[in-house]
């Protein structure tokens, strides 16, 4: 169930840590405010979509 929104949120949140751990290795930048937000960002997006993909369904029926 949820199988864009797990695939994008999956993404997301690698392509967050990646960034982050790559742009520290490869510049010495780990207190840096712009990685930081960007890092933030598709980490949050990342967690938003996969909380929603396990989300459960709602009612059908608003009687």
């Amino acid at each position: 169930m949820g199988g864009w929104n797990k695939l994008f949120g999956a993404w997301s949140l690698l392509l967050g840590f990646l960034f982050y751990f790559a742009y520290g290795i490869l510049y010495t930048g780990w207190i840096d405010i712009g990685v930081y937000s960007m890092s933030i960002a598709l980490i949050g997006f990342g967690l938003a979509l996969l909380m929603a993909a396990n989300a459960p369904e709602g009612d059908e029926n608003l009687d």
